[in-house]
């Protein structure tokens, strides 16, 4: 029924706006799809699960894992300051993989099975676990992104 009333009230504005008005609610509908996500509970879900071996300070020390904070959009086995990649990971990488929400999912979900040969020790069966690991590394998109290594 809102949504009802919500249309009737845009046939009131006109062609003009009422396509601009339409415009705006998919764009700010779309924008907060991920606000779904408790970061909270992301957060939390990451250091539990990832935060031992992988950090997200900037410019914070090397662990044995790769520093996440710029993981999101990278092209995968590039981060500069990680000196560790596994042949596998970079050849991977050389091949196209990008780390997005598809690829961070099946890495998380069994990192050997998506790469055989790589040597994250890790996997994650839980759907939903999965997911707010993904969000919060997500959430750090648009940062400066760390140099890639060539």
């Amino acid at each position: 029924m809102e949504g009802a009333l919500k249309i009737r009230h845009l046939a009131t504005l006109g062609p003009t706006l009422a396509v601009a008005a339409l415009s705006s609610m998919t764009v700010f509908n779309s924008a907060h799809a991920d606000d779904a996500v408790d970061m909270a509970a992301a957060s939390k879900q990451f250091m539990n699960s990832c935060g031992v071996c992988h950090t997200v300070e900037p410019n914070a020390e090397v662990r044995q894992g790769p520093n996440l904070q710029t993981v999101f959009g990278r092209t995968a086995g590039t981060l500069a300051d990680f000196p560790a990649f596994t042949d596998a990971l970079k050849k991977a990488g050389a091949g196209g993989l990008a780390w997005n929400e598809e690829s961070l999912d099946k890495w998380i979900t069994n990192a050997a099975e998506f790469i055989p040969g790589s040597s994250m020790p890790y996997a994650q069966p839980d759907a939903d676990k999965r997911k707010l690991i993904v969000a919060y590394l997500k959430s750090f998109a648009g940062g400066a992104a760390a140099p890639e290594k060539k």
